[in-house]
Parts: C-alpha cells; sequence; structure tokens
C-alpha cells in the first residue's frame, strides 16, 4: 500500500470518526493477506474492532460519569474501627452463606468518608 494511499485512508477515518479502523486497518490488511481472507472477511474483522473498540469507550465513559465511588477490598478494610472480627468478614466474603441459603443482617451506619 502506498504512502499516499495510507494517509487518505487515515484520514477518511479521523473524518468518518472511526479511530480504530484508521489505527488498525495495516495491521489487519496483512492478518487478512496472511489467511487468505476474503474482502469481506477483513471488511469484519475491521468493523469488528471498531465497534468493540466503542463499546469499550462507552462503558469507561458511563463508568466515569457514573462517579462510583473508588472500589475498595477487604486488604485496605480497617478491621480496628469494625466491631466484626476479621475472620468473620473473610467467611462472609467467601459467599458460602448464600450457597446455603442463610439470611444475613448487617446493622450500623456506613461510612462515607472512607
Amino acid at each position: 500500500m502506498s504512502d499516499l494511499q495510507d494517509q487518505a485512508i487515515r484520514q477518511h477515518c479521523k473524518t468518518l470518526r472511526m479511530p480504530t479502523i484508521g489505527g488498525q486497518f495495516t495491521r489487519l490488511a496483512e492478518a487478512a493477506t496472511r489467511e487468505k481472507q476474503s474482502h469481506l472477511g477483513y471488511l469484519e474483522a475491521l468493523l469488528t474492532a471498531e465497534m468493540e473498540e466503542r463499546e469499550t469507550r462507552a462503558i469507561a465513559r458511563l463508568l466515569n460519569e457514573a462517579k462510583l465511588p473508588r472500589m475498595k477490598t477487604l486488604d485496605g478494610f480497617e478491621f480496628d474501627r469494625s466491631g466484626v472480627s476479621a475472620a468473620q468478614l473473610r467467611d462472609l466474603a467467601a459467599g458460602d452463606y448464600v450457597a446455603k441459603a442463610e439470611p444475613i443482617l448487617l446493622v450500623g451506619e456506613a461510612d462515607p468518608t472512607s
């Protein structure tokens, strides 16, 4: 593929707002040639890559807009500030109570600052 043609394709992809195709068309074209794919197979691979990237970006954008609190794990839990022992919390985290259909009742206020 000539440099001029390569630049034209990249510009078209930029104008059409298809950055993934613009960034991957060369690599996917080489793979299609190696694998003896048809033109339609190559086109499908390009469009699939674009769709997957858009979905990934949409999920990331929505998570960012949701302003969810940061992820918390038991590793960062301050057991000394809790009335529940570390062993009890680790047992609950294992989830055995779900399979046994045992109810769990947590009482107390949530600390929004932690």
